[in-house]
Protein backbone atom coordinates (compact mmCIF):
# COMPACT_ATOMS: atom_id res chain seq x y z
CA UNK A 1 0.00 0.00 0.00
CA UNK A 2 2.87 2.26 1.08
CA UNK A 3 4.48 1.78 -2.50
CA UNK A 4 1.50 2.66 -4.26
CA UNK A 5 0.63 5.94 -2.57
CA UNK A 6 4.56 6.52 -3.35
CA UNK A 7 4.11 5.78 -7.21
CA UNK A 8 0.73 7.48 -7.03
CA UNK A 9 2.62 10.61 -5.13
CA UNK A 10 5.48 10.94 -7.92
CA UNK A 11 3.04 10.80 -10.42
CA UNK A 12 0.41 13.80 -9.04
CA UNK A 13 4.12 15.65 -8.80
CA UNK A 14 4.97 14.68 -12.67
CA UNK A 15 1.29 16.01 -13.07
CA UNK A 16 2.29 19.42 -11.92
CA UNK A 17 5.69 19.59 -13.35
CA UNK A 18 3.94 18.94 -16.69
CA UNK A 19 0.79 21.18 -15.86
CA UNK A 20 3.62 24.27 -14.98
CA UNK A 21 5.71 23.67 -17.85
CA UNK A 22 2.56 24.31 -19.77
CA UNK A 23 0.91 27.51 -18.05
CA UNK A 24 4.88 28.88 -18.38
CA UNK A 25 5.67 27.84 -22.41
CA UNK A 26 4.80 30.84 -24.28
CA UNK A 27 1.02 30.34 -26.43
CA UNK A 28 1.31 29.78 -30.40
CA UNK A 29 0.32 32.84 -31.65
CA UNK A 30 -2.30 32.64 -34.34
CA UNK A 31 -0.84 34.80 -37.58
CA UNK A 32 -3.30 37.49 -37.99
CA UNK A 33 -2.30 36.97 -42.27
CA UNK A 34 -1.78 34.01 -43.52
CA UNK A 35 -1.19 33.76 -47.33
CA UNK A 36 -2.67 29.65 -47.81
CA UNK A 37 -1.87 29.67 -51.84
CA UNK A 38 0.18 31.27 -54.17
CA UNK A 39 0.38 30.09 -57.52
CA UNK A 40 0.69 31.96 -61.36
CA UNK A 41 -2.35 30.95 -62.78
CA UNK A 42 -1.37 32.23 -66.72
CA UNK A 43 1.34 34.33 -68.25
CA UNK A 44 1.51 38.00 -66.20
CA UNK A 45 -1.38 36.71 -64.16
CA UNK A 46 -0.34 35.86 -60.20
CA UNK A 47 -2.97 34.51 -57.42
CA UNK A 48 -3.12 34.09 -53.71
CA UNK A 49 -5.39 33.23 -51.09
CA UNK A 50 -5.13 35.17 -47.90
CA UNK A 51 -6.62 34.33 -44.72
CA UNK A 52 -6.80 37.18 -42.23
CA UNK A 53 -8.44 37.60 -38.64
CA UNK A 54 -8.33 41.50 -38.41
CA UNK A 55 -10.80 43.24 -37.97
CA UNK A 56 -12.70 39.72 -38.50
CA UNK A 57 -12.22 36.48 -40.18
CA UNK A 58 -12.28 37.27 -43.82
CA UNK A 59 -11.07 35.35 -47.05
CA UNK A 60 -9.26 37.52 -49.30
CA UNK A 61 -8.30 36.20 -52.79
CA UNK A 62 -6.10 38.72 -54.77
CA UNK A 63 -4.98 38.28 -58.50
CA UNK A 64 -2.14 40.79 -60.24
CA UNK A 65 -2.38 41.33 -63.78
CA UNK A 66 0.64 42.41 -65.37
CA UNK A 67 -0.56 44.88 -68.22
CA UNK A 68 2.41 44.60 -70.36
CA UNK A 69 2.36 40.55 -70.34
CA UNK A 70 1.71 39.42 -74.27
CA UNK A 71 -1.13 38.17 -75.20
CA UNK A 72 -3.57 39.80 -72.25
CA UNK A 73 -6.94 40.56 -73.89
CA UNK A 74 -9.64 42.15 -72.28
CA UNK A 75 -13.18 40.86 -72.79
CA UNK A 76 -16.71 42.44 -71.70
CA UNK A 77 -20.03 40.25 -72.85
CA UNK A 78 -21.56 41.90 -75.56
CA UNK A 79 -25.19 43.66 -75.69
CA UNK A 80 -27.59 45.18 -77.05
CA UNK A 81 -28.08 48.94 -76.41
CA UNK A 82 -31.30 49.50 -74.49
CA UNK A 83 -32.46 46.46 -74.28
CA UNK A 84 -32.42 44.09 -70.99
CA UNK A 85 -29.40 41.48 -70.30
CA UNK A 86 -30.02 37.83 -69.76
CA UNK A 87 -28.38 37.38 -66.06
CA UNK A 88 -25.67 34.79 -66.59
CA UNK A 89 -23.24 32.80 -64.26
CA UNK A 90 -19.74 33.67 -63.91
CA UNK A 91 -18.34 30.10 -65.19
CA UNK A 92 -20.92 30.02 -67.73
CA UNK A 93 -19.23 33.55 -69.18
CA UNK A 94 -15.93 32.16 -68.83
CA UNK A 95 -16.39 28.97 -70.46
CA UNK A 96 -18.91 30.34 -73.64
CA UNK A 97 -16.17 33.10 -74.68
CA UNK A 98 -12.89 31.26 -74.30
CA UNK A 99 -11.26 33.18 -71.26
CA UNK A 100 -9.23 32.47 -68.41
CA UNK A 101 -10.21 34.38 -65.77
CA UNK A 102 -13.28 36.54 -65.30
CA UNK A 103 -14.75 38.50 -61.93
CA UNK A 104 -18.22 40.21 -61.63
CA UNK A 105 -18.21 43.76 -62.63
CA UNK A 106 -21.69 46.14 -62.74
CA UNK A 107 -24.63 46.24 -60.17
CA UNK A 108 -27.59 45.76 -61.99
CA UNK A 109 -31.59 45.52 -61.37
CA UNK A 110 -33.39 43.04 -62.18
CA UNK A 111 -36.53 42.74 -64.10
CA UNK A 112 -39.22 41.71 -61.97
CA UNK A 113 -42.31 39.45 -62.45
CA UNK A 114 -44.24 40.52 -59.46
CA UNK A 115 -43.74 36.78 -58.76
CA UNK A 116 -43.33 35.25 -55.18
CA UNK A 117 -39.79 34.21 -56.05
CA UNK A 118 -38.33 37.64 -57.24
CA UNK A 119 -36.05 37.49 -54.84
CA UNK A 120 -34.31 34.44 -56.37
CA UNK A 121 -31.57 35.29 -59.17
CA UNK A 122 -31.48 32.66 -61.81
CA UNK A 123 -29.73 32.36 -65.12
CA UNK A 124 -31.38 33.78 -68.28
CA UNK A 125 -33.61 36.14 -65.98
CA UNK A 126 -33.45 39.91 -68.37
CA UNK A 127 -31.81 42.98 -66.14
CA UNK A 128 -30.68 45.95 -66.71
CA UNK A 129 -26.69 47.00 -66.13
CA UNK A 130 -26.02 49.84 -63.40
CA UNK A 131 -23.71 52.32 -65.50
CA UNK A 132 -21.90 52.52 -68.47
CA UNK A 133 -20.81 49.01 -70.11
CA UNK A 134 -18.98 49.16 -73.47
CA UNK A 135 -18.05 45.92 -75.25
CA UNK A 136 -15.82 45.98 -78.27
CA UNK A 137 -16.12 49.67 -78.54
CA UNK A 138 -19.64 49.58 -78.49
CA UNK A 139 -22.12 51.32 -75.45
CA UNK A 140 -24.90 49.50 -74.93
CA UNK A 141 -25.68 50.98 -71.03
CA UNK A 142 -25.29 54.77 -70.51
CA UNK A 143 -23.35 56.50 -68.01
CA UNK A 144 -24.99 57.35 -64.64
CA UNK A 145 -24.10 60.79 -62.82
CA UNK A 146 -21.46 59.97 -60.01
CA UNK A 147 -21.00 56.16 -60.99
CA UNK A 148 -17.19 55.91 -62.08
CA UNK A 149 -16.25 53.81 -64.58
CA UNK A 150 -12.99 51.60 -65.57
CA UNK A 151 -11.66 52.29 -69.29
CA UNK A 152 -9.70 49.87 -71.45
CA UNK A 153 -8.00 50.36 -74.36
CA UNK A 154 -7.14 48.15 -77.42
CA UNK A 155 -3.30 48.49 -76.01
CA UNK A 156 -4.43 47.54 -72.38
CA UNK A 157 -4.05 51.11 -70.71
CA UNK A 158 -6.69 51.60 -67.84
CA UNK A 159 -7.78 54.12 -66.40
CA UNK A 160 -10.55 55.39 -64.02
CA UNK A 161 -13.22 58.18 -64.46
CA UNK A 162 -11.87 60.20 -67.64
CA UNK A 163 -12.68 58.12 -70.95
CA UNK A 164 -9.96 58.06 -73.38
CA UNK A 165 -10.49 58.84 -77.07
CA UNK A 166 -9.82 55.06 -78.11
CA UNK A 167 -11.68 52.95 -75.57
CA UNK A 168 -12.66 49.15 -76.14
CA UNK A 169 -14.41 48.07 -72.87
CA UNK A 170 -15.93 50.08 -70.21
CA UNK A 171 -17.17 48.47 -66.77
CA UNK A 172 -18.73 50.52 -63.85
CA UNK A 173 -18.85 50.28 -59.89
CA UNK A 174 -20.49 52.84 -57.58
CA UNK A 175 -17.77 54.26 -55.64
CA UNK A 176 -14.12 54.76 -56.00
CA UNK A 177 -11.75 53.11 -53.08
CA UNK A 178 -8.85 55.13 -53.81
CA UNK A 179 -7.86 58.43 -55.65
CA UNK A 180 -3.71 58.67 -55.49
CA UNK A 181 -3.95 55.84 -53.03
CA UNK A 182 -6.36 58.05 -50.17
CA UNK A 183 -9.91 57.13 -49.26
CA UNK A 184 -12.21 58.03 -51.34
CA UNK A 185 -15.25 57.39 -49.48
CA UNK A 186 -17.10 59.45 -47.34
CA UNK A 187 -17.33 58.36 -43.93
CA UNK A 188 -21.24 58.08 -43.54
CA UNK A 189 -20.99 56.31 -47.29
CA UNK A 190 -18.69 53.92 -45.72
CA UNK A 191 -21.12 53.45 -42.53
CA UNK A 192 -23.63 52.93 -44.29
CA UNK A 193 -23.04 50.52 -46.64
CA UNK A 194 -21.79 47.76 -43.94
CA UNK A 195 -20.10 44.77 -44.04
CA UNK A 196 -20.02 42.82 -47.29
CA UNK A 197 -18.72 40.28 -49.98
CA UNK A 198 -16.59 42.43 -52.39
CA UNK A 199 -15.32 42.86 -55.56
CA UNK A 200 -12.85 45.71 -55.84
CA UNK A 201 -10.40 46.49 -58.85
CA UNK A 202 -7.70 48.32 -59.23
CA UNK A 203 -4.24 49.59 -60.54
CA UNK A 204 -0.67 51.05 -59.30
CA UNK A 205 1.17 54.29 -60.08
CA UNK A 206 2.81 53.67 -62.92
CA UNK A 207 -0.43 51.75 -64.87
CA UNK A 208 1.21 48.74 -65.45
CA UNK A 209 -0.40 46.28 -62.59
CA UNK A 210 -4.14 45.29 -62.39
CA UNK A 211 -5.24 44.45 -58.93
CA UNK A 212 -8.21 42.44 -58.29
CA UNK A 213 -9.43 41.44 -55.31
CA UNK A 214 -12.54 39.82 -54.26
CA UNK A 215 -13.37 38.79 -50.52
CA UNK A 216 -16.33 36.13 -49.13
CA UNK A 217 -18.46 37.41 -47.18
CA UNK A 218 -21.79 36.22 -45.11
CA UNK A 219 -20.39 33.00 -44.37
CA UNK A 220 -19.63 33.32 -40.55
CA UNK A 221 -17.31 30.76 -38.79
CA UNK A 222 -15.61 31.27 -42.55
CA UNK A 223 -15.57 34.60 -43.88
CA UNK A 224 -17.36 38.08 -43.14
CA UNK A 225 -16.97 40.72 -45.16
CA UNK A 226 -15.15 43.90 -45.25
CA UNK A 227 -16.40 47.73 -44.95
CA UNK A 228 -15.57 50.04 -48.11
CA UNK A 229 -12.85 52.13 -46.02
CA UNK A 230 -10.93 48.29 -45.76
CA UNK A 231 -11.67 47.21 -48.89
CA UNK A 232 -9.96 50.50 -49.72
CA UNK A 233 -6.64 49.99 -47.49
CA UNK A 234 -6.82 46.76 -48.37
CA UNK A 235 -6.11 47.57 -52.09
CA UNK A 236 -3.75 50.65 -51.03
CA UNK A 237 -1.97 47.84 -48.40
CA UNK A 238 -1.43 45.91 -52.19
CA UNK A 239 0.33 48.78 -54.12
CA UNK A 240 -2.81 50.32 -55.44
CA UNK A 241 -3.01 54.22 -56.35
CA UNK A 242 -6.58 54.02 -57.84
CA UNK A 243 -9.08 51.52 -56.89
CA UNK A 244 -13.04 50.91 -57.78
CA UNK A 245 -15.86 49.31 -55.79
CA UNK A 246 -17.73 46.37 -58.15
CA UNK A 247 -21.14 44.96 -57.42
CA UNK A 248 -20.20 42.94 -53.87
CA UNK A 249 -22.32 40.65 -51.93
CA UNK A 250 -23.74 37.73 -53.51
CA UNK A 251 -23.03 39.01 -57.29
CA UNK A 252 -18.96 38.91 -55.76
CA UNK A 253 -17.40 35.70 -57.92
CA UNK A 254 -13.88 34.75 -59.47
CA UNK A 255 -13.34 32.32 -61.70
CA UNK A 256 -10.26 31.21 -63.75
CA UNK A 257 -9.97 27.91 -66.88
CA UNK A 258 -8.82 25.24 -64.82
CA UNK A 259 -5.85 22.65 -66.13
CA UNK A 260 -8.92 20.51 -67.40
CA UNK A 261 -9.99 23.21 -69.44
CA UNK A 262 -13.17 23.75 -67.45
CA UNK A 263 -14.30 26.74 -65.27
CA UNK A 264 -12.96 26.67 -61.80
CA UNK A 265 -14.41 29.16 -58.92
CA UNK A 266 -11.55 30.07 -57.02
CA UNK A 267 -13.77 31.89 -54.19
CA UNK A 268 -16.71 30.85 -52.19
CA UNK A 269 -19.98 32.50 -53.54
CA UNK A 270 -23.17 33.18 -51.68
CA UNK A 271 -25.72 33.83 -54.78
CA UNK A 272 -28.80 33.25 -53.44
CA UNK A 273 -27.74 32.98 -49.89
CA UNK A 274 -26.11 29.53 -50.30
CA UNK A 275 -22.39 29.18 -49.59
CA UNK A 276 -21.12 28.13 -53.19
CA UNK A 277 -23.62 29.32 -55.49
CA UNK A 278 -22.79 31.58 -58.36
CA UNK A 279 -25.54 34.07 -58.38
CA UNK A 280 -26.06 34.99 -62.18
CA UNK A 281 -25.07 38.81 -63.06
CA UNK A 282 -25.63 40.88 -66.13
CA UNK A 283 -21.95 42.30 -66.67
CA UNK A 284 -18.40 40.17 -66.56
CA UNK A 285 -14.76 41.51 -66.97
CA UNK A 286 -13.11 38.69 -68.81
CA UNK A 287 -9.48 38.43 -69.59
CA UNK A 288 -7.43 35.61 -72.10
CA UNK A 289 -3.73 35.11 -71.44
CA UNK A 290 -1.55 33.08 -72.64
CA UNK A 291 -0.31 29.94 -70.40
CA UNK A 292 2.76 30.02 -68.50
CA UNK A 293 5.58 28.94 -70.70
CA UNK A 294 4.49 29.70 -74.04
CA UNK A 295 5.29 32.64 -76.19
CA UNK A 296 3.38 35.15 -77.41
Amino acid sequence: MIRFLSRFGLLLVVLAIALADLRLAPAQAIPAAQVDEARTLFQGITYQREVRREPRLNVIHHVTVDLTAPGLDFFVRPGTPGEPQPLQITSAFLDQYGLQLAINANYFTKVESGGLFDWLYLAGEPAYPSGLVMAEGVIYQSALPDWPSLYITTDNHLSFEVEPPDTWNAITGNYMLLRYGERAVHPITNERTGIHPRTAIGIDRAGTTLTIVVVDGRQPGYSEGLSLWELGDLMREYGVEFALNLDGGGSSTLVIEGPDGRPQVLNSPIGNRVPGWERPVAVHLGLRALPVGVGG
